[in-house]
């Protein structure tokens, strides 16, 4: 083992130390797993002592006296008298043995999120990845069923990146560079290598974009005892948590830790809208698509650069495996490979090496012939936003290719306020014996008015348009809905929203309306929504109570209910006559007050009929582009009549009759309030200039690193 060393916890062991040494090393070129790079070790050692050296001790393998690797050592077996079979994952390992409590993403920076998911184990991302905006969701994951590394693979299958282990044991989060970083020429590999062919071609290659928003369902996510600390996990995530019973101590969109207590927590779902984004791989194969559907970082912004590489991938079909004398080459990296059967020189992305550590580095190779990795700058990617809420003609940059165009139509008015209820008549009565003294029951006051539902959003439909350029694009607004007429009256639909785009015409009119609404993924807010019901007008005032004493005989009418902050009219006073000659008298108590409706006071009322019911009003326009109109508010409530009082005196005869107060009536219900003019969201990428390779000295030669790797930029 002339040319190894290795350093395990305190111990180092070199040259016949060392009995034998394997590493593998793999790289999933579409980030879809992580493998983590392992070491296997037998070592020479008199010290029994050392299977006590703790977990995750640290080991660190050289090479021909350059440091080829930082690993932790997992286990450690003794094989016989003096000898110690050690085996060590990189920090990927690491991450496979912790939680990553996961949750929903509206435009963290990438570099945030795998901060967050490593937690203490190093990492560097290059430069033009740190600042990329992920939308979606992470779950919760906690070993041994997930972990922080499965997460991880998330944000690198979004990115359309790769993790590599760097020989001091960081990780570095890149793309995979599509350069040739080396050549394997025929005097480095080993004989019997062979090639093997995928025998099924794939048509298509499909990813699933997700959006998360906010409005779905209530339900309950947990009921019984909790002791301080528990941790309440969920299957998929919730947002706007209550509980009663216990309080929340800490929270996220998948967990949510609790205090001692019995009781119940509640929280809300999220929305889940998928699409499909499909390339062509193989036309005229039968049918056999590839498809990532799990992906759940993929968005509008990044589905189409996914898709793309998923469909570059499957269109190779050769795999090279074979025995090659290894220099410094890794996972990831393309070279030139002599190929097997041809002796040719074949471009091979490598996926996995398989290596004996021995004076000279034996390595069983595995290749993916003809795959060169899509760099940043060659994929298109949303990152670029516009909404437009004007009709006019916009102009993109140069260079845009592709453009997703959501358009979303006026909304629909809002439907009209229901008319109040009257109040009921006070009853009459009359009295035909001498000293005795009769009541006529109050009316009752009417019920206000229900407010009308608020108008549907717009239709919304969304495209992908595809050109050689697109640059200049014709916007045509629809205008919104007018409301329904007083009194439950319908509101018009809005118009419909138009792109036009090198010459063809695109229309809201395709697509559907949705009571939750189109929620922009960048800023998060929802067009196209419901609008708001209208209020419901207050309930009327009863007439006054009459009967109670001879002397008291009637009193002032009830007041109608508020509404809003707006106060309900006043009752009425009750009123009396008394006939000459001490013949006798009749009276009514007073009217109740009208309901008062949203923003407008009931009336009075008067002393025997009651208060009519506030009108209902109109709701202001709506604003939000695309938004139903609001319906309009009920109108108040009519008050009730008073009730009635007669009396002939004592030693009189003949009769007297008192008419009951009149019913109050229901005020109108109030028009409904007018829809939102439509928009069009805009999501598209200008092309990047970058240009990625391996800097050279004055001499035309390759700068490498420490390690004496080519160094890419």
């Amino acid at each position: 083992m002339n040319g190894n060393r290795l350093i395990y916890g305190t111990r180092e062991f070199t040259g016949n130390d060392i009995k034998s040494g394997n590493l593998y090393q793999a790289r999933s070129l579409l980030s879809t797993k992580l493998e983590a790079d392992t070491i296997t070790a037998e070592v020479r050692c008199k010290d029994p002592s050392i299977l006590l050296t703790g977990e995750n001790a640290r080991m660190t393998y050289f090479h021909s006296g350059q440091q080829a690797g930082v690993f932790y050592a997992q286990s450690i077996e003794r094989t016989g008298p003096e000898l110690y079979k050690i085996s060590g994952v990189s920090g990927m390992g690491v991450l496979s043995q912790m939680a990553h409590p996961g949750g929903i993403y509206t435009g963290q920076t990438a570099e945030a999120i795998v901060r967050e998911i490593a937690g203490p184990v190093q990492f560097v991302i290059k430069e033009s990845l740190r600042t990329v905006k992920l939308y979606g969701w992470l779950p919760y994951a906690k070993p041994p069923e997930k972990s922080a590394r499965d997460n991880l693979v998330q944000v690198l299958f979004a990115l359309g990146a790769t993790v590599k282990t760097d020989f001091d044991g960081v990780l570095r989060i890149v793309p995979l560079w599509n350069g040739v970083s080396g050549r394997i020429e025929k005097g480095r590999m080993y004989q019997g290598g062979s090639v093997e062919y995928e025998k099924t071609p794939a048509t298509s290659a499909a990813v699933t974009e997700h959006q998360y928003m906010t409005g779905g369902d209530e339900t309950r996510l947990f009921e019984g005892d909790a002791i301080s600390g528990d941790i309440i996990t969920f299957s998929e995530p919730m947002y706007g948590l209550s509980a009663t019973g216990f309080r929340i101590l800490e929270s996220g969109a998948n967990y949510a830790k609790l205090s001692t207590g019995s009781g119940t927590l509640i929280g809300r779902k999220y929305i889940h809208n998928t699409r499909q984004i499909t390339k062509t791989v193989t036309a005229g194969a039968p049918e056999n698509v590839q498809t990532i559907g799990d992906a759940t970082l993929v968005s509008l912004v990044n589905s189409n650069a996914a898709a793309e590489r998923l469909a570059d991938y499957y269109r190779q079909r050769e795999r090279l495996s074979c025995d090659v004398v290894l220099e410094t080459q890794s996972p990831g990296d393309v070279v030139s490979a002599c190929h097997p059967y041809t002796k040719a020189p074949v471009p091979a992305c490598v996926e996995s090496l398989e290596i004996t550590a021995t004076g000279i580095l034996r390595a069983g190779m595995t290749a993916l012939v003809g795959y060169t990795p899509k760099q940043i700058e060659q994929t298109v990617t949303y990152d670029r936003h516009q909404v437009i809420t004007s009709s006019r003609t916009v102009t993109l940059p140069d260079g845009v290719t592709r453009v997703r165009a959501v358009l979303i139509g006026g909304g629909t008015g809002g439907k009209g306020g229901k008319k109040g209820s009257s109040g009921t008549a006070g009853m009459s009565c009359t009295t035909v014996r001498d000293g005795k003294m009769v009541f006529g029951s109050p009316g009752v006051g009417g019920e206000g008015g229900d407010g009308g539902p608020g108008g549907g959003g717009g239709k919304i439909a969304s495209f992908e348009i595809t050109g050689t350029a697109i640059k200049t694009l014709t916007v045509s607004i629809g205008g919104g809905g007018s409301g329904g007429s007083a009194n439950e009256g319908t509101g018009s639909a809005g118009g419909n929203t138009t792109l036009t785009v090198n010459g063809t015409a695109y229309s809201s009119a395709t697509g559907a309306a949705s009571s939750a609404g189109y929620q922009d993924l960048v800023t998060g807010t929802v067009y196209a929504g419901t609008g708001t019901a209208g209020r419901a007008g207050a309930r009327g005032g009863d007439g006054g109570m009459t009967g109670e004493s001879t002397s008291a005989p009637a009193k002032i009418g009830n007041a109608g209910e508020n509404a809003g902050g707006n106060a309900g009219g006043k009752g009425g006073n009750p009123s009396s006559r008394y006939y000459p000659n001490d013949y006798g008298a009749i009276g009514s108590s007073g009217g109740g007050g009208g309901g008062a409706a949203y923003n407008a006071a009931g009336n009075s009322g008067s002393a025997s009929t009651g208060g009519t019911g506030a009108a209902g009003t109109k709701p202001a326009a709506a604003t939000v582009p695309g938004s139903g109109g609001s319906g309009g508010n009920g109108g108040g409530g009519g008050g009730g009549g008073g009730g009635s009082w007669a009396l002939v005196s004592h030693g009189q005869t003949g009769s007297l009759s008192s008419p009951g107060g009149a019913a109050g009536q229901g005020g109108d219900g109030g028009p409904g309030g007018s829809g939102a003019p439509g928009c069009v969201i805009l999501y598209y990428g200008v092309p990047q200039k970058m240009k990625a390779g391996s800097p050279v000295d004055k001499n035309q030669k390759f700068y490498l690193d420490r390690f004496g790797r080519l160094l890419v930029v």
